[in-house]
């Protein structure tokens, strides 16, 4: 038995990252292709029995419709694979880095899931990670520097990207609290930079913050997902200690 993956042909992500775009991307077969997909699977004598879409990571609520589109695409999908047991709908939920953000609610994806694919009896699979798992992470750093540069206050860390990759590499920002003052009024509009020797190693720009002084420890939320998973020992400054409080 094999999977078949068709791309959703939307563009919906966290902020609409095209870094978290799934769809019109690289991964998947065209809807259209659907049946030259089947048939030459038949031909290889194998038994297609589950089909997939991704549509992107952090779906906000505006994306509604999009989903709703896309989901209706795999239903299409799905009907015309006659020995189907599996449909995978993906992740993309969670994805609440600000509060601010307004992540896909789960009723919504719930009720396009019952509109467009319960009713085709297949067990449906999801990869709910970043909704489970992000929330339930803290990453904590020391302040080592707090230094004014051409009118911007800088607050350096002793934790740089290694870390966690989410800010510099994808764009997602992270809450900064400040551990000694976590609801304290801001005092200081500052950037909070890593301390590997890269551009791109900035934690934060432009953060409303209460006074920092060096030894202040600082936590970034939700920090759970994708953090110690794609940590590295880049620059030699990935050393990190895990704790669980249960």
């Amino acid at each position: 038995p094999v999977g078949l993956r068709f791309d959703p042909g939307v563009a919906a992500s966290y902020g609409q990252q095209p870094k978290m775009v799934y769809g019109k991307s690289k991964f998947g077969f065209d809807v259209e292709e659907c049946a030259a997909a089947l048939d030459a699977a038949h031909r290889a004598g194998l038994v297609v029995d589950s089909v997939a879409m991704h549509i992107g990571w952090g779906l906000p609520q505006s994306s509604a419709d999009l989903v709703d589109w896309a989901f209706g695409r795999l239903s299409g999908v799905a009907c015309q694979c006659p020995t189907l047991e599996t449909i995978n709908v993906g992740g993309g939920l969670g994805g609440r880095y600000l509060a601010s953000d307004q992540p896909l609610a789960l009723e919504t994806w719930r009720d396009l899931i019952a509109r467009h694919l319960a009713p085709l009896g297949a067990t449906i699979v999801c990869e709910p990670g970043t909704w489970v798992v992000a929330p339930a992470g803290l990453l904590i750093a020391e302040v080592n520097t707090v230094e004014a540069r051409r009118h911007i206050t800088w607050v350096g860390i002793n934790a740089g990207y290694a870390l966690n990759p989410l800010p510099a590499m994808y764009d997602i920002p992270l809450e900064v609290i400040p551990l000694c003052n976590p609801l304290g009024a801001p005092a200081m509009i500052a950037h909070v930079a890593g301390h590997i020797n890269e551009g791109v190693d900035v934690w934060a720009q432009a953060r409303p913050l209460p006074r920092l002084e060096e030894g202040d420890l600082i936590a970034f939320f939700p920090a759970g997902a994708y953090g110690s998973s794609m940590a590295s020992n880049h620059c030699m400054r990935g050393e990190f200690a895990e704790v669980t409080v249960g």
